[in-house]
């Protein structure tokens, strides 16, 4: 029950963050000047790359709690490694700024500069705290926390700009203080937690260093190739495609991918429940159901229905959707895009249940192995104007890493106890 519990929370929290986003968005366009919202835009371009480089530390913290690991040590372990990353990323950034042709951030404002580093660095000592609650199974106050940080983000500047309150920088600094709110929170909720545990402190497990860092750079660099994988097909589309069918192949793209907030909102309530072993009474179901023929089977009817749906009502779909008519070939793509994306839902979910059993370090081998493979395959294709092939091959790699996976989960499962 507390499983489904956290899952409505965490989806609770995610719908109303968009509901939040797309009533707030048209208002702060039409409040403020292109200037100052290209700051706003900018500082959450920022917020989204920091996100993506705590190299696995949350989903580090969460799975070791969620073990009854020693808190206080796992804190100190996590903002060590955070420090080493912080030091590198800004040592990365000073060797670009100085050698590199790229964007120079001096184009900004001081403020916004000062704002940016300010988000960076609250970010970086959030990570941990966010990891916590999850493993603790906080993820009520985790999702009130996060929308209460948004509501400020998108809340704050519309209010101000309706009594006609001018503030040159009040829409870039409401995403530092959305961060800093969303900090505190998470940080009084732990000291909550702690004080009301620290009568059992003594009954945590010993937490190696090594293991953590082990598991959280796996987690990590997983993750940033990810990223890879999921904007390749744009890179190959601009290799073949130009002008509107270009903008119609990234639009669609773009749509499809939304769906990945499905397993985003089961993804760390699952990662929860198999790193803290409440799944061990339920053990001989999912051997069952997380078997390769009945998941694959599964998996691939429920892509092929998202398909099916899609063909039958491709004219009405599409028009809705594009200004122009949409090339047959293109469509065949498009039924191409939304197989896969489909069928990667369900290989998200699996890997989330991989790296909590602790199959991580094999997950993060087959991902470096399959990236260039089939990165290769479909670049030469593309480069033989066989788009269709190209991107066919290109998205094998998500079946392929769904059978890897389920076949590792299936021993680890196997052979627990």
């Amino acid at each position: 029950m507390s499983f489904i519990k956290n899952v409505s929370w965490v989806g609770a929290g995610t719908i109303s963050s968009i509901i939040i986003s797309i009533v707030s968005v048209p208002l702060i366009l039409k409040s403020y000047s292109i200037t100052h919202v290209s700051y706003f835009l900018f500082l959450w371009t920022i917020l989204g790359v920091v996100n993506l480089s705590d190299c696995g530390v949350s989903r580090g913290v969460s799975k070791f709690i969620s073990s009854k690991k020693d808190a206080k040590k796992i804190f100190k372990i996590a903002y060590t490694y955070l420090l080493v990353v912080l030091v590198l990323l800004f040592l990365i950034y000073s060797v670009w700024k100085q050698f590199g042709n790229g964007y120079n951030l001096d184009v900004m404002p001081r403020y916004v500069q000062m704002l940016g580093l300010l988000i960076i660095l609250a970010s970086f000592v959030t990570f941990p705290l966010s990891g916590y609650i999850e493993g603790v199974g906080g993820f009520k106050e985790s999702s009130i926390a996060k929308n209460i940080g948004n509501m400020i983000t998108y809340g704050m500047p519309v209010v101000l700009a309706q009594y006609n309150v001018s503030i040159d920088y009040v829409l870039a600094s409401s995403v530092l203080l959305s961060r800093l709110t969303l900090l505190l929170l998470l940080l009084a909720y732990a000291l909550k937690n702690s004080t009301k545990n620290n009568s059992v402190t003594n009954e945590y497990a010993h937490c190696s260093a090594r293991e953590f860092y082990s598991f959280s750079f796996s987690v990590g660099i997983a993750s940033l190739l990810g990223i890879a994988f999921l904007y390749w097909d744009r890179f190959l589309a601009l290799k073949y495609y130009s002008g509107i069918e270009l903008v119609n192949y990234v639009a669609f793209s773009e749509m499809v991918i939304k769906s990945y907030a499905i397993p985003g909102i089961l993804a760390g309530v699952i990662f929860q429940y198999f790193s803290s072993g409440a799944y061990h009474h339920i053990r001989g179901k999912l051997v069952k159901f997380l078997n390769l023929k009945i998941y694959l089977s599964v998996s691939i009817s429920i892509s092929l229905l998202f398909v099916l749906v899609l063909m039958i009502f491709n004219e009405t779909i599409f028009s809705a959707l594009f200004s122009v008519g949409i090339d047959e070939k293109l469509k065949v793509i498009f039924y191409i895009i939304s197989f896969f994306t489909a069928l990667n839902c369900f290989t998200m979910l699996v890997m989330t249940i991989g790296q909590a059993l602790g199959n991580h370090k094999r997950i993060l081998f087959i991902q470096t192995l399959t990236l260039p493979v089939f990165a290769i395959a479909s670049f030469i294709l593309i480069k033989c104007q066989l788009p269709e092939l190209s991107f066919f091959v290109w998205f094998l790699r998500i079946p392929t890493m769904l059978i890897s996976i389920l076949n590792l989960n299936d021993k680890k499962l196997s052979e627990t106890v």
